[in-house]
């Protein structure tokens, strides 16, 4: 596996990212977690819609302190406002496609005219 185009999040861990795609506001970041690693949570709550897809190995997911166990080729979609974090909890290397979607659209108020 080549790693040259990754980004490292620390020289401790086995924690690397690549941007894949920004495009029209969909933004999406791969991510090789190395075995027993956990990804940092975020200070801030994400502000957009996330789609997490495992594309090799398994991790648990952990979303507002609920945890999920994902498996390759299975997704989790993360609410705007949720924090969230990965945990690379077997022996094996994972790897993990983030999907940024746009922010949902909020529809106009309806418009109010008066008339004398």
């Amino acid at each position: 596996m080549n790693t040259n185009d990754y980004t490292a999040s620390s020289n401790d861990t086995w924690l690397l990212t690549r941007k894949i795609l920004t495009e029209s506001g969909v933004d999406a970041a791969i991510t090789l977690i190395g075995p027993g690693v956990e990804t940092p949570p975020s200070d801030h709550p994400a502000p957009r819609p996330i789609v997490l897809l495992v594309s090799e190995g398994a991790v648990t997911a952990s979303v507002d302190r609920t945890h999920f166990i994902l498996r390759k080729d299975e997704a989790l979609h993360v609410a705007p406002g949720k924090i969230h974090t990965l945990r690379n909890h077997t022996d094996a290397p994972a790897k993990v496609v983030a999907i940024t979607l746009p922010a949902p659209r909020r529809e106009n108020p309806p418009l109010v005219v008066g008339f004398p």
